[in-house]
């Protein structure tokens, strides 16, 4: 029995990683929007550009300025666009962004057994008048205060 090699050949082209990428950037992608568990006509076609332009949302405002103020996913592709090696400074940005994630962790319980040991938990007084108590309850649970233990500061001698 003889086999008939029925492939074509196509042209090829020998890419850089960089080339590459930069291909990769603008040929459409396939993201599903659901699990593959369960079936789901809804599919997305988009860019890996328009992904990292569009899809990015950044609902806090300490970073909503910074990230579009500094047009931060258009540096980022820029910055992708011009390197040689693109998936070593995709890991690498990772990593940077691990570690200020990690940073803001430690902020984060920090300052959370900070308000936890000096949350007033006095609630107002009451005055008798409901409508008033209900209003300065709501108020001091909606806008809790902390109290500093006063320190004595002492002069060096």
């Amino acid at each position: 029995m003889t086999s008939l090699d029925t492939t074509t050949a196509l042209e090829t082209a020998t890419l850089t990683e960089q080339e590459l990428f930069q291909r990769f950037l603008d040929a459409p992608m396939h993201i599903k929007g659901s699990s593959t568990l369960v079936p789901s006509a809804r599919c997305i076609q988009v860019t890996p550009r328009d992904y990292l332009l569009d899809y990015v949302e950044v609902d806090s405002v300490c970073l909503s300025s910074i990230w579009t103020g500094y047009d931060i996913p258009e540096t980022i592709l820029e910055q992708l666009e011009d390197t040689e090696q693109p998936l070593e400074e995709i890991e690498e940005a990772i990593g940077d962004l691990e570690s200020i994630l990690a940073s803001l962790r430690v902020l984060k319980r920090e300052f959370q057994m900070l308000a936890d040991a000096t949350i007033d938990r006095t609630p107002p007084e009451e005055t008798g008048n409901e409508e008033a108590d209900a209003e300065a309850y709501q108020v001091w649970e909606d806008n809790p205060r902390f109290i500093l233990p006063v320190t004595e500061q002492k002069e060096a001698a």
